[in-house]
Order: structure tokens, then C-alpha cells, then sequence
């Protein structure tokens, strides 16, 4: 978020003039002293430059003080190799994921793990060397998949470009170069890449094609709704359920890599400054079709799908609930048939309400499957 953040305001031109506008109307006003308290203003307005519209807010956030009272060093508790394993694990976990059916905002959490990489150079001691084996990976092996991704809107992020900036590491060999090579083979990759785009356009629109013939039928009402409570099957509900919610989760993961490809596509070209080829254009219109496509069957088959769900979903949870009560239900019972509650009458009113308060609660979960207000 904080480099977002600090990208927004560093490439924002029209904030940048604001501001400069209003420090000059202020100092104006300064000069003609319309303004009381004009130190502590001024004091304030420093304090904003230097910590937001300089866009250091990712910068003062890890060169705090993260150890304070010492509590780390006393201990002999090194941050740095904590940080360092979290970043390998999750690192690793989500570059397995990117490019694979799987992936869902891997490219995006990457850019958290650069932010930790950041982290953990800044609390890596002087006297020791930074992970050699680490920078490189970080250097390589993502840039690769992904040189330039979107953050919001027209953010983007370059990793190896950040890593220069923020980290850089002359010693190891071929992890290094200036803004303008990284730009430049950045463009290159993505250039590369333009050969195999219409491939990967149609073969998720086949994806989609077949999947909306089969949300077709499979999104239909899941449950019959005129059976009765009696005739009730929950093992086959729940078996439709499962179907129906599978289906859902791979229209919405089609869609999601078709989002991730379009996307792509359209920053990568616009960042570099590339000119998307009129023969791509096809294709780009294929995958906003793909989109509009698995958005209407979701919103048309919704309805019918949530009333099926409802049902089912009631009765599972009212069979859970009443299995938490078996036990007060066999006790009361038992306690109800015995002679010993004769001779308590205290007991046996208690006894009484129990039994009044499991009557009522079974009426409600055993009722019928709608969602009144008293069953809610």
C-alpha cells in the first residue's frame, strides 16, 4: 500500500502544482502577515513535504526504530533472519502460482515481498553481507514472469527498477543496470510475449465457451422446491451444492485470468510506451467478451442459485445446531422418567423449563425451510 502510494503521488504532476501553488500562496500571505500562527503552520507544512509529497511514506516506514527498548538485541533475537524466512516462503509460494490456473493475486503480493526485501536490507547489520543467492532470485526469476505489473489504475510497478532504487547490489554479477536498460528489456519481454498473446486469448475463450454451457445447466435450482420436509435428502442437497459452488469457482477463476491477461496487456503497452498491434486488437475484444459473458451468467443465474442454496443451507445448519443439544435432550428425558423427581419439586421445575426451552428450539429448527424472522 505504501508504495502505492508513493507511486500516486510521485507520478501525479497536477498534485505536485497544487502544491507548489499553495506553499507560494501561503508564503505570500506570510510576507503580508494576513496569517496568525504562520510558524507552526509553516512547521506543518514541512512536515507534509518531507514525510508524504516527497513520497517517503514507504521509505520512513521501515527506517524506524523497530527495537526501541532493545528488547531484540538483549535476547539475542535477530529480525533480519525472520523477515528473510518469511520472504523465502512466500516468495517461492507465489511464484509457483503465477501463470498457473491457480493464481489469483500472486503478482500483486509480490510487491510485498519487495517491500520486505527492502526491509530486511535496511536491517541487515553493517558487518554482515547480505543473501547473494536471495537478490538474485529476486533479480531473475519474477521479473521474468512479470516485468511491469498494474498496482491501481495507472500505477505500475517495475521489480528490478525498485530493487535499483531501493536495494541495489553491484556485487552480484548481472544484477545490476541502469533505469533505462531495465526499461528497455522490460519492453523487449513484453514485445516477446505479443507473438504467443492470441494463443492465450483463445484458448481462454474456449475455456469460457465450455464452461458456460455448462453453467447453463448446472446454475439451474439445485433443489426440488416442492418436496417436502420429510422428503428432505441432505447428502444429495449438499452433493448439489458442492456442483453448483464448483461451477461458480471456475467461471469466476476464467474470468480472473482472462482480467489478468487484458490487464496486462493494456499497462505494460501503456507504461513502456509501446503501441499495441492493430491484429491484437481482436483479441483484447475477445477477452472483454469473455468477461461480460461469465458476469451476465453469474448475475442471471444468481437468483436461482442463492433460493436452492437457501434451503439446503438452512437444514445443515439446523441439524448442527441440534446435535449440540442431543446430550441435554437425553439427559432431560431420563431425568423427566425418574422417581427421584418427586421428591424435588426445586428440580423438577427446572427440569421443566429445560424441557419447555428444548421444545421450542426443536419447533424452530425443525420447521419448515424458509427464512422467517423468527428462525433468523
Amino acid at each position: 500500500i505504501l508504495i502505492a502510494v508513493d507511486t500516486a503521488i510521485a507520478t501525479n504532476t497536477d498534485l505536485q502544482e497544487a502544491w507548489a501553488m499553495y506553499k507560494d500562496v501561503v508564503m505570500e500571505w506570510s510576507e503580508e502577515k494576513r496569517i496568525e500562527n504562520i510558524e507552526s503552520l509553516e512547521r506543518m507544512m514541512v512536515q507534509i513535504e518531507f514525510n508524504i509529497l516527497s513520497s517517503r511514506s514507504f521509505i520512513a516506514a521501515i527506517e524506524q526504530n523497530f527495537d526501541p527498548r532493545g528488547r531484540f538485541q538483549s535476547a539475542k533475537f535477530h529480525l533480519h533472519d525472520e523477515i528473510i524466512s518469511i520472504l523465502l516462503t512466500l516468495y517461492g509460494q507465489y511464484c509457483e502460482r503465477i501463470n498457473t490456473e491457480y493464481e489469483t493475486s500472486e503478482r500483486l503480493d509480490c510487491v510485498g515481498v519487495y517491500g520486505l526485501y527492502v526491509l530486511y536490507r535496511h536491517l541487515l547489520p553493517p558487518n554482515l553481507v547480505p543473501d547473494a543467492k536471495l537478490h538474485k532470485s529476486l533479480w531473475s526469476v519474477f521479473p521474468a514472469m512479470c516485468p511491469i505489473l498494474e498496482l491501481y489504475g495507472p500505477l505500475h510497478f517495475i521489480p528490478r527498477e525498485f530493487m535499483m532504487i531501493h536495494a541495489p547490489y553491484e556485487a552480484v554479477k548481472g544484477c545490476s543496470a541502469t533505469i533505462h536498460d531495465i526499461r528497455a528489456e522490460s519492453a523487449s519481454l513484453v514485445l516477446k510475449w505479443d507473438g504467443s498473446f492470441a494463443a492465450r486469448v483463445a484458448k481462454i475463450r474456449l475455456d469460457s465457451l465450455g464452461w458456460l454451457a455448462s453453467a447453463d445447466s448446472e446454475l439451474s435450482s439445485t433443489v426440488n422446491s416442492s418436496l417436502s420436509d420429510d422428503d428432505f435428502n441432505l447428502p444429495a442437497s449438499i452433493a448439489s451444492i458442492e456442483r453448483a459452488t464448483s461451477c461458480i469457482l471456475r467461471g469466476l477463476k476464467i474470468a480472473y485470468s482472462a482480467s489478468i491477461l487484458l490487464r496486462g496487456q493494456l499497462v505494460s503497452h501503456r507504461s513502456l510506451e509501446l503501441n499495441v498491434h492493430f491484429s491484437h486488437m481482436s483479441s483484447i475484444l475477445a477477452l472483454v467478451e469473455v468477461l461480460k459473458s461469465i458476469e451476465k451468467m453469474l448475475r442471471v443465474r444468481r437468483r436461482a442459485a442463492v433460493l436452492s442454496f437457501q434451503r439446503s443451507t438452512l437444514k445443515m445448519i439446523s441439524s448442527n445446531i441440534l446435535k449440540r443439544f442431543d446430550r441435554v435432550r437425553s439427559y432431560v428425558d431420563q431425568t423427566s422418567a425418574s422417581i427421584e423427581l418427586l421428591k424435588s419439586p426445586e428440580k423438577a421445575r427446572s427440569v421443566a423449563r429445560i424441557s419447555a426451552c428444548l421444545s421450542a428450539l426443536e419447533g424452530v429448527l425443525k420447521g419448515t425451510s424458509s427464512f422467517s424472522p423468527i428462525r433468523r
